[in-house]
């Protein structure tokens, strides 16, 4: 059972709700989580599950002391009161609380001299009371309760993977875990002075630990995690960030064997770069959790599979030739076992902060709307006059649409030359259509595109053309028709013309599913698309 420590020493650095994130990925792909909330003080891993308060881990510890986790207390009668709190989320996914915060004992407890002498680790006042009350000899005794601990439920609850949820600090008590416990610790932190140092303060813990004799076979591994970075921020500010951090850690001084550790901490691809999105956090969000799994136009759901990538990489860094980047090796399998699109990351990238970009319509509630289809079709209306003709209006929308989608093709087709020029022309156009799925029009699936030629088909599913739920009007559904028709035609119209071919402009029809060849209908059926709006789309160069 591998084990993650999720820290950090100030709250408000998203670490709850990427650790949830992290979980919920590795159960998606088929691996045994448990979730352990060690934040105590603020527990709160179990209402990003819509979860209510229960008992946890702290009942645990008042029912059994370090006497009786060490042996005073059979194996088998801790489990039954340990497996009693922890609560399946699914079959792979489960949570143990860190307990009632609602009950007045909860607190009582943790405030205890009682709870205190469980992290006893040094000859000093506890709590105000001497030495002599906690004897010297009950260090090694708490270290081996809290190991009996992981040790129950790795045997009994088959884990792959423990994520703890550690206290919000660096103390005492945060020390067992990430010192004892920890095969990883991932350390959440801003890009402040403040920051910083905490950063290089716990990093700098774990070598000097790691560097004791007695712990000279351990390894723990370290993951620098900036959050609340800008969204606009690329590649020149995640370096300033990188290097604001290692300019700090270069002035520790290390004796002996910490020297050799400490050269392998903060490196390039070790850093995770969290995207700032409020939208999300003030709603306590799980990205991987929502309906469709993930959704690839947050940059955030991006971010948080480049820490699964960390986290639970493939395969351990030291099996990749010199030749072979170990992070962009360890995301491409996570990509493929998620089931995301990885060249839509470069979309996200560059449009989650900008919402003046994509698409003008919406019917959902999704986060870059500019324009709802009534209030488009209105305002058309007054344009265009009330006793202009359905024809002139139909093409001035369509010519509305064709100017919308060209604009935001331009926007496309120059992030493709900057950040990923080697993508074909199908791989573009199917970015770009997973891209635009999630801003009201409908899942855009692409049928047939093939790589040079100047015709194809795209399905829109489950669209807002024909659904009697989103209530719009005959005309209203033409009006969105023909500026849709317009803006897919401007897209891929400025998407060909970014490969440097001249297409001329492409064409976009609408077309029945009795007008629809029969390769493409069974392209469709072997998607499992069964219901939807097909569209034919063909350049006139």
């Amino acid at each position: 059972m591998k084990t993650l420590i999720f820290h950090s020493v100030k709250g408000g650095v998203g670490r709850t709700l990427a650790l949830c994130n992290v979980a919920r990925a590795l159960a998606d792909i088929g691996k045994r989580v448990l979730m352990l909330d060690f934040d105590y003080t603020a527990p709160g891993l179990h209402y990003k599950f819509g979860k209510p308060s229960a008992s946890g881990y702290m009942e645990y510890l008042e029912e059994f002391d370090v006497e009786a986790r060490t042996g005073g207390v059979a194996d088998k009668k801790r489990w039954r009161s340990l497996e009693k709190s922890i609560e399946e989320i699914d079959k792979n996914l489960h949570l143990l609380r860190a307990g009632d915060e609602g009950s007045a004992n909860f607190w009582g407890f943790i405030s205890s001299h009682l709870f205190h002498r469980l992290f006893y680790t040094t000859p000093n006042d506890v709590n105000g009371l001497k030495p002599s009350v906690f004897p010297e000899e009950w260090l090694d005794r708490n270290i081996r309760a809290f190991e009996a601990d992981k040790r129950l439920i790795e045997e009994h609850l088959a884990s792959d993977y423990l994520l703890v949820d550690c206290k919000t600090s660096l103390d005492g008590f945060s020390a067992f875990f990430l010192l004892d416990w920890a095969d990883t610790v991932v350390h959440f932190f801003s890009v402040n002075p403040e920051g910083i140092r905490y950063a290089c303060g716990t990093a700098a813990a774990l070598v000097r630990h790691m560097a004791d004799e007695t712990e000279k076979h351990r390894q723990i591994g370290f993951i620098p995690v900036v959050s609340r970075v800008p969204n606009h921020a690329g590649k020149e500010e995640e370096e300033s960030y990188r290097n604001a951090v290692r300019s700090e850690w270069r002035r520790k001084r290390w004796k002996g064997k910490e020297r050799d550790l400490a050269a392998n901490f903060f490196q390039t691809e070790d850093f995770v770069f969290l995207s700032e999105m409020s939208q999300l956090e003030a709603k306590e969000r799980i990205l991987f959790n929502w309906e469709d799994r993930r959704d690839p136009q947050w940059k955030l759901s991006h971010d948080y599979l480049s820490l699964c990538a960390r986290a639970a990489p493939k395969s351990d860094r030291t099996c990749f030739d010199e030749n072979e980047s170990w992070r962009d090796e360890s995301e491409n399998w996570w990509y493929e076992h998620l089931g995301m699109n990885p060249n839509t990351r470069i979309l996200a990238k560059e449009f989650d902060s900008y919402l003046h970009l994509g698409t003008m319509l919406n019917v959902d509630a999704q986060p870059n709307i500019a324009m709802r289809v009534r209030t488009f079709h209105l305002l058309m209306g007054g344009v265009l006059g009330s006793e202009d003709n359905t024809e002139k209006q139909k093409a001035a929308l369509r010519e509305a649409g064709r100017r919308c989608g060209e604009d935001f093709g331009k926007e496309l087709s120059d992030t493709f030359k900057r950040e990923q020029p080697s993508l074909e022309l199908r791989q573009r156009i199917e970015s770009w259509a997973e891209f635009d799925s999630g801003v009201g029009f409908g899942a855009i699936h692409v049928l047939d595109a093939p790589a040079n030629d100047l015709k194809g088909w795209l399905l829109v599913a489950g669209d807002a053309f024909d659904r009697p739920e989103v209530g719009l009007s005959d005309d209203e559904i033409r009006d969105l028709r023909g500026f849709f028709e317009g803006y897919v035609a401007g897209v891929l119209t400025e998407i060909h013309r970014g490969t440097d071919r001249d297409l001329g402009n492409i064409q976009v029809r609408g077309i029945t599913e009795a007008q629809t060849p029969e390769h493409v209908r069974h392209s469709a059926t072997e998607k499992g698309l069964q219901v939807g709006s097909y569209y034919e789309f063909s350049g006139d160069g």
